[in-house]
């Protein structure tokens, strides 16, 4: 019962929210709390479970906050707009350029191990660029999805952090063993982006109706020009703020190292925008009025986005608490024929992508990983390759997937440009691609046995 609960409960949400017929805050408290109650759960059980799961969500909740009033602060006194001209200058005549410029910033943006932090650096940096090229968002979050899968597999990374921690491995020994494939998969990245740069150069040179590179550089470098005129009206920046733009870059390069040396000093992501942000506020708007203005002006899209990911922990924590996520994982191994054992880490590590996208990470390592290691050992299968092949299946498809928060941050910074559904569907193709080739050239160098 707790399993086909679990399956009609995921089902009725993707469902619902690829149609779009409900919001992804509603749908995952309303559906959820409905799913309990129909497995029996009671009120004083269905309140622990959902404190649980806001309690494994609150961090990144404040995070969230706060990573989004610190990069609008940076947006509104000018940071950006100095590194969009620059970036312009360097590659307005050549999409490609951008697009390879936005996978390397996502990789290196990654080493934190941070969906959500990468996401917030590498968006509002490169979409005023490939908004004044014409070309499309779509692409850019494409590109992003694809740099994260691959870095995630570094050992301070989540998923290889839960993959570790089933099968009681040191997380840097299960690393060692992925590290060529990790460095394939980086190469995969960028040739995505490359290959999405020479389509997006099609596009623009068509949606401006433009033949010749020489006149698409022409109406880019006007394009950046009008841009900024606006936006210096717009924002009407007075010499002050002018005069503090160097500051403000070393603050927002500062507080982007921290992140990314978030392993070694530990100090909390969302403490390290906390302070960003109040330095921000102090720096730039000096008096209690102008601060006060400027969380309101940023407050409706934090809370948009923090609503979603505190409705995620609803969700998580409901499936967790009632044992549907053991129920489901369980199901899903039953359906494997006992003459494919041999084969179970490989056929996994296939399924891992649409499996992933379903289940959730959590419930992806602690809900299929350890029962289908045991199965493994019946069939000499040791656990490392049957978890490094599940990592591989799972990882690239990471920001596609409903059940992870990171993908809610990243579609709301397009404001509504974006839907999950024209995410998954623009894709899916390409991040699925990648983990299949990972997946090949990790059986074909004997990372994963069979």
């Amino acid at each position: 019962m707790l399993a086909a609960a679990g399956f009609i409960m995921i089902a009725l949400i993707i469902i619902l929210l690829l149609k779009e017929k409900m919001s992804p805050v509603a749908v995952m408290i309303l559906i959820p709390t409905i799913a309990a109650f129909v497995v029996g759960t009671g009120i004083e059980d269905l309140s622990t479970y959902v404190k649980d799961g806001m309690d494994s969500i609150k961090s990144n909740a404040f995070m969230f906050i706060f990573s989004i009033l610190f990069f609008g602060i940076m947006s509104d006194v000018g940071v950006f707009d100095a590194l969009v001209d620059k970036l312009s200058a360097w590659a307005a005549s050549n999409p490609v350029k951008i697009t390879v410029s936005t996978a390397i910033i996502a990789i290196i943006a990654h080493l934190d191990g941070s969906a959500a932090a990468t996401l917030l650096i590498t968006i509002p940096a490169m979409l005023p660029i490939y908004k004044r090229l014409g070309m499309r968002s779509q692409t850019l979050l494409t590109i992003i999805a694809a740099s994260i899968g691959v870095m995630n597999l570094l050992p301070w990374g989540g998923p290889t952090v839960r993959a570790a921690t089933v099968i009681g491995m040191d997380p840097t020994d299960l690393w060692r063993r992925i590290i060529p494939i990790q460095i394939l998969g980086v190469v995969l990245a960028l040739g995505i982006a490359v290959i999405l740069g020479l389509r997006e150069k099609k596009y623009a040179i068509a949606n401006v109706n433009l033949s010749k590179t020489t006149e698409v550089i022409n109406v880019a470098t006007q394009s950046a020009g009008s841009v900024n005129e606006k936006t210096d009206e717009k924002k009407e920046i007075d010499e002050r703020l002018k005069k503090l733009l160097p500051v403000n870059i070393i603050l927002t390069v500062g507080i982007i190292a921290l992140l990314m040396a978030n392993s070694l000093i530990n100090l909390p992501s969302y403490y390290v925008f906390m302070l960003g942000t109040v330095l921000g506020m102090i720096i730039n708007y000096p008096n209690l009025k102008d601060q006060n203005g400027v969380i309101k002006k940023h407050a409706a899209s934090a809370l948009t986005i923090v609503a979603t990911i505190m409705a995620a922990g609803v969700m998580v924590g409901i499936m967790d608490g009632t044992g549907m996520l053991d129920a489901m994982a369980q199901s899903i191994i039953n359906i494997i024929p006992h003459s494919m054992g041999k084969f179970i880490h490989v056929i996994f590590g296939i399924l891992g992508g649409p499996i992933g996208m379903v289940v959730g990470t959590d419930a992806y390592f602690y809900g299929i990983l350890p029962p289908l290691a045991s199965v493994g050992d019946a069939f000499g299968i040791a656990h490392v390759d049957t978890a490094i092949a599940m990592l591989l299946g799972k990882n690239c498809i990471l920001l596609l997937s409903p059940m992870v928060p990171a993908t809610w941050l990243g579609l709301g910074l397009f404001d509504d440009e974006i839907t999950i559904r024209g995410h998954i569907k623009a894709s899916i193709g390409w991040c699925y691609g990648m983990s299949l080739i990972m997946l090949a050239f990790g059986l074909m160098i004997g990372a994963i046995a069979i």
